[in-house]
């Protein structure tokens, strides 16, 4: 496990520091929404983004104990945070997709 957070978490950051050698300003939301769509332009799939976004530092900020009781509510909603952003990104990647044909 602890290797494949590794290797998401350096994806991650390929794809923020892409992002930021463009916009050195952005952070948070705005930096997720940022790799997200940099990821889906490399042709990652939804999973994979999904995946990416697991180790964004607004995610794991306060990410409890796996053995602690707050991690099911913690996992609640970083699931609904990083599907709301992947939802936001696949859109607008399909309709400037659809708009270059």
């Amino acid at each position: 496990m602890d290797a494949l957070r590794k290797s998401l978490k350096n994806r991650y950051n390929e794809y923020a520091d892409k992002a930021l050698s463009k916009n050195g300003d952005i952070r948070g939301k705005e930096l997720d929404l940022a790799v997200a769509t940099l990821a889906f332009l490399d042709k990652n799939s939804r999973d994979d983004v999904s995946a990416i976004l697991s180790q964004s530092p607004t995610v794991t900020a306060n990410r409890p104990d796996y053995d602690s009781p707050d991690f099911p509510a913690f996992r609640e909603k970083a699931t609904a945070y990083i599907r709301g952003i992947t939802n936001t990104v696949q859109q607008q990647v399909e309709k400037n997709q659809e708009i270059q044909r």
